[in-house]
């Protein structure tokens, strides 16, 4: 025996047709980093080089900047001018002890 198939009633359709769907969109805010951390120099000069970027990762004790460190420089280049000064020293005062 087979049955007769059933009647539907009161049904409603729609035709279905593609549309755009906004997948974003833009809204005012302020974005806040959770952790901040405070950088400082114990020389003063222009940056000559930055190792890192804006939103790159860190580690501690990375160089982030190099610094054209002029005053670091001439005291170095004196130190090393007294450095060769008193290393002829012994040599001088042998000239001297000779010589009289």
């Amino acid at each position: 025996m087979t049955e007769s198939p059933q009647v539907v009633t009161g049904v409603s359709t729609l035709t279905v047709r593609p549309v755009a769907i906004v997948t974003s969109f833009e809204v005012p805010g302020v974005v806040k980093a959770k952790t901040s951390t405070v950088i400082s120099s114990k020389v003063v000069g222009p940056i000559v080089k930055m190792q890192v970027g804006e939103g790159d990762r860190v580690r501690k004790g990375q160089l982030l900047a190099e610094i054209e460190n002029l005053d670091g420089r001439a005291q170095l280049e004196k130190a090393l001018a007294g450095l060769r000064e008193a290393q002829g020293a012994p040599e001088e005062l042998d000239r001297s002890l000779k010589a009289a």
